[in-house]
């Protein structure tokens, strides 16, 4: 559950919704920033200015790296504080694709 979907039907904010939330923002933001790259030139002609046009891809890159580690991270001490059950181990399955994107 969403934080904020945890403040409409439960009536507050909840710490195991934030910390559970935390892997998909991290997630999240990597996939945006990935739909990015292939504009690149064009966003550039255009005048816009995200991260990859503003730091440069060797910045993004590890923001990439870092953001994939968050998640990973986040989801490894989930589990090991008993925040989240141990099936969601399975999760973790994908840290090898992760790791080849990075």
């Amino acid at each position: 559950m969403r934080c904020a979907a945890g403040l409409v039907l439960a009536g507050s904010y909840s710490p195991f919704a934030l910390q559970v939330s935390l892997v998909p923002i991290f997630l999240v933001n990597n996939l945006l920033m990935l739909n990015q790259y292939p504009d690149l030139d064009a966003d550039r002609a255009a005048g816009r200015r995200h991260f990859p046009i503003v730091y440069g891809l060797p910045k993004a890159h590890w923001i990439y790296a870092l953001f994939n580690l968050a998640a990973y991270g986040t989801l490894i001490s989930c589990i090991a504080l008993q925040i989240l059950p141990v099936w969601s181990a399975l999760a973790l399955l994908t840290a090898p694709l992760a790791v080849r994107a990075t």
